[in-house]
């Protein structure tokens, strides 16, 4: 058996390159301040880079995928708790697949739907 690959080179081409042609969108997480029985919901905007996409006519399902949903390319972790603001839409995370081929996560692949 041969010498593991090294991915860290094609884990920073991956961050160069969404950085490169991407655009700059807002990853919207919901904290709770203040007491425990009576908690303010607080924003807090992260500004990440990624590149938004529609799916391909062959994805849709109508059910799993929609024709609405969108694809978000990015090398920033999400949850599916967070929302992710495109300029004046908010889309809820639908579900979040990594692009790990070893250790290394090279890429997130993160369904979006309004």
């Amino acid at each position: 058996m041969g010498a593991k690959y090294d991915y860290s080179n094609l884990a920073s081409t991956s961050v160069r390159l969404i950085n490169k042609f991407g655009k700059s969108i807002l990853k919207r997480t919901i904290t709770n301040s203040g007491d425990e029985w009576n908690p303010t919901q607080v924003n807090v905007d992260t500004s990440i880079d990624g590149v938004v996409t529609a799916y391909g006519l062959n994805e849709i399902d109508g059910t799993l995928i929609k024709s609405t949903d969108k694809k978000l390319l990015t090398t920033s972790l999400i949850d599916t708790s967070d929302k992710i603001v495109d300029g004046a839409i908010i889309y809820s995370v639908v579900s979040v697949s990594t692009v790990e081929p070893s250790t290394t996560a090279l890429l997130y692949k993160i369904q979006l739907r309004v």
